[in-house]
């Protein structure tokens, strides 16, 4: 019997209604149980390193998650979830954090992230088949250089409209409804990560590619392994920015060339089959 509980995780993250939970209910059946205590539990699920004060370990078992680009601790948890691919000895299990931006389970009250898509919505919503009447968008919260660099660049060749705290106009809540909307009508978007580390690969090209942008992705080459190569462009393989905004303009230019990337689809293998897969992982990582 798994009896699982949650502890430490972001601000306004559902604990009543979310992926982890679900998923863990679809994984054990009538042998799983969910409990909001810590202290009750046989599985605690935590964010990073956050171990409930008291708990005791002899009789839970510790799964960390690590979202943010940090090495995980090793040997702090039982158990990791990471965005990391390296195969520790079934230590670990990847679960990329865009994973969680799709709407698997159908949940109707998650709350940080509101997830407005789900698999069947993936390449048809309503975003999606906005008209794109505006040449590029750069979401970003976090004004790293090459994000400056990309904005300044693009926006000498065509209007390109900035979305986040550095331009006044960003969500605090990060309400993901709120950015499809401003994402929706961009022939392109910007989806640079915060840092280039093996496996980081998170919601921005999920985002981009979903509200019907082409996404302009800077990270990790994990990134090729997720996602179909055909659909995006990967900012890593041009020499310069230039360079960059030289192949945009070939696209932007060219109706072809922009819809065979548009109408690419998304990621380089079944997602149902993913999720098959790491739910095995999970089963045979986890022994109680």
């Amino acid at each position: 019997m798994i009896k699982l509980s949650i502890h430490g995780f972001w601000p306004q993250f559902n604990y009543h209604d979310n992926f982890f939970k679900s998923m863990f209910e679809e994984i054990y059946g009538n042998d799983f149980e969910y409990t909001l205590n810590p202290h009750e539990s046989n599985i605690c699920l935590i964010g990073e390193n956050l171990i409930p004060p008291g708990l005791d370990r002899t009789k839970t078992k510790i799964i960390s998650h690590i979202a943010e680009p940090k090495d995980p601790f090793y040997g702090a948890a039982d158990y990791h979830f990471t965005f990391d691919p390296t195969d520790l000895s079934m230590r670990n299990v990847r679960i990329p954090l865009w994973m969680i931006y799709i709407n698997k389970y159908n949940l109707t009250s998650e709350q940080c992230p509101v997830i407005p898509i789900n698999e069947k919505t993936l390449e048809d919503n309503e975003w999606y088949n906005t008209k794109k009447i505006k040449f590029c968008v750069t979401p970003f919260s976090n004004a790293k250089p090459n994000r400056i660099e990309f904005w300044t660049t693009f926006n000498s060749y065509k209007q390109t409209d900035g979305f986040g705290l550095p331009f006044g106009n960003g969500d605090d809540g990060r309400n993901q409804l709120i950015k499809y909307q401003v994402l929706a009508p961009y022939k392109f978007c910007m989806a640079y990560e915060n840092t280039n580390k093996l496996g980081y690969v998170t919601e921005k090209i999920l985002q981009a590619k979903t509200a019907g942008c082409i996404p302009i992705y800077w990270g990790s080459d994990w990134v090729l392994q997720d996602f179909n190569p055909n659909c995006f462009i990967y900012a890593n393989k041009f020499q310069n920015i230039v360079e960059l905004l030289e192949y945009v303009k070939l696209v932007d230019q060219n109706n072809s060339m922009y819809e065979n990337i548009h109408f690419s689809k998304t990621f380089n293998y079944d997602l149902g089959q993913k999720y098959e897969e790491i739910k095995k992982q999970i089963k045979e990582m986890i022994s109680i």
